[in-house]
């Protein structure tokens, strides 16, 4: 069971920056209601029961953030939507501290959008240009311990428990 640490996420007008982004990068969107920013991706490291033991001793106070821009990694292929959040990367810390992970640095707040099979970088690059500092949705609610279920048609999510 692929299991990892989220905070919900919204992009307001979804359909339309896909379509604006269309012209730029080929792929399988991810459906509006399974996009999450990512906290700690746990793996199969741990049982649900010991991430939930270990995190529900940690005081951490997420509050809410705005997207404001996308971007890409590279190496994985991976068009996301990014916002600035501090919590979220104290957050990100502790949480790792608490499992025995090493911290990743830096960490990178993003919901995964894509990933994408095709890029056209420099269309990219522009819209990304295009779209930074603009609100784009947000990052709130609380912490969620979800699982990931791969499948032909992408992978699905279930939420665990929230915290």
């Amino acid at each position: 069971m692929r299991l990892f640490l989220a905070q919900s996420a919204v992009i307001d007008a979804y359909a339309s920056l896909r379509h604006t982004l269309d012209t730029c990068v080929k792929g399988r969107w991810r459906s509006a209601a399974s996009l999450h920013a990512t906290v700690l991706f746990t793996g199969e490291r741990f049982p649900a029961e010991e991430i939930i033991e270990r995190v529900r001793t940690l005081d951490i106070a997420l509050g809410s953030t705005a997207i404001e821009g996308i971007g890409r990694f590279v190496r994985n292929r991976i068009l996301y939507a990014s916002a600035r959040h501090p919590a979220l990367i104290e957050a990100h810390s502790k949480i790792a501290e608490a499992l025995g992970m090493p911290v990743q640095s830096p960490y990178t707040v993003h919901v995964t959008l894509m990933r994408y099979k095709t890029m056209d970088t420099e269309c990219f690059d522009a819209q990304s240009a295009s779209l930074r500092g603009k609100r784009l949705g947000s990052i709130g609610g609380p912490l969620k311990l979800m699982k990931s279920v791969l499948t032909p048609d992408g992978a699905r999510y279930e939420t665990l428990y929230r915290f």
